[in-house]
């Protein structure tokens, strides 16, 4: 019951946010809810792996800033980034190739799933503007 309530309480904040706050502050408070969602995520996940719990949350708190600076095209690189370097922490930590692959599906899960579902949000933010904009620059006279 306490997760629902939390989540009708949050659903609401981010209505008045993408309503009424600047692009900035709507990215900061993304941010800060991806990263929070996403350390209780890998503390699930990855309970005994304290330094990809820290490296996920990190390098998935950084993806609604570059939505926010770079748009879904600069997305596409920091995925390669952050795929690369999940991999290679994980092959240099961990022994077992089964607990390799665990870990790395686990961190990139988490990038993609909530990160990437949650920033999201910040391109709703302008989708009224866009699209006007786009009305109005493909209507042709009659």
């Amino acid at each position: 019951m306490k997760r629902v309530a939390t989540g009708l309480l949050l659903g609401f904040l981010f209505i008045f946010l993408i309503l009424y706050a600047t692009l900035f502050w709507l990215s900061v408070i993304v941010s800060l809810t991806v990263g929070l969602a996403l350390f209780e995520y890998y503390r699930i996940v990855v309970s005994r792996d304290r330094g990809l719990l820290w490296l996920g949350t990190l390098l998935g708190a950084t993806v609604p800033i570059i939505i926010f600076l770079f748009g879904l095209k600069g997305f596409s690189g920091y995925l390669i980034f952050t795929v690369f370097f999940i991999f290679t922490y994980c092959l240099f930590i961990h022994d077992p190739l089964v607990s390799v692959t665990n870990r790395i599906g686990a961190g990139v899960l988490g990038i993609v799933y909530i990160a990437f579902s949650l920033s999201h949000l910040i391109l709703l933010r302008n989708l009224e503007h866009n699209i006007d904009r786009y009305i109005e620059s493909n209507e042709r006279p009659v």
